[in-house]
């Protein structure tokens, strides 16, 4: 209600829902951390082929999810899971 009181707008903030879809193998698990991690590259327009720009802006945008993940642990990390298969 406050949001909507302070930018003069009605309805619900969040439409639609929820959504969710077993992840049981391997191959979609493998798409679906692609799709995560590489699809803000699409939108900052960052070149795919050139590897260094593309783990520089991964690492950034991501933080230290990212690095979990590729096996760069750092303080803080997040990811307390088997990653292996990613």
């Amino acid at each position: 209600m406050y949001f909507n009181k302070r930018h003069d707008r009605t309805g619900v903030l969040f439409q639609g829902v929820f959504k969710s879809k077993l992840v049981n193998d391997d191959p979609y698990l493998l798409h679906l951390s692609r799709y995560i991690h590489l699809n803000p590259l699409e939108i900052l327009g960052v070149d795919r082929a050139n590897e260094d720009a593309v783990d520089q802006s991964l690492g950034s945008i991501h933080g230290p999810s990212y690095r979990d993940y590729v096996g760069n642990k750092c303080n803080g990390g997040i990811i307390e899971c088997e990653n292996d298969i990613v």
